[in-house]
């Protein structure tokens, strides 16, 4: 799987549109970042992206942890209100 169709997979899942442009970004970044170091190891592009794809895991999964972690920091601070 490519990088950017895991982010849109995982972009499905986390249903808090005013959190999900900067877990998406968090989330890009990282990549990104295991890409780069994957390369440096002796990895071609196409494999770098895919090994640091899987290590990223389930992209579902992912999106749904991370839109709960947020919704609730965000409840949090609505209430702090």
């Amino acid at each position: 799987m490519k990088a950017e169709e895991y982010l849109k997979e995982m972009s499905k899942e986390v249903h808090n549109r005013d959190v999900r442009d900067c877990i998406i970004q968090e989330y890009r970044d990282h990549l990104d970042d295991a890409i780069e170091a994957l390369m440096e190891k002796g990895m071609s592009e196409a494999e770098a992206e895919e090994e640091a794809v899987r290590q990223m895991g389930d992209p579902e999964v992912a999106g749904r942890d991370m839109g709960r972690l947020y919704s609730k920091r965000s409840e949090e601070h609505t209430s702090e209100l």
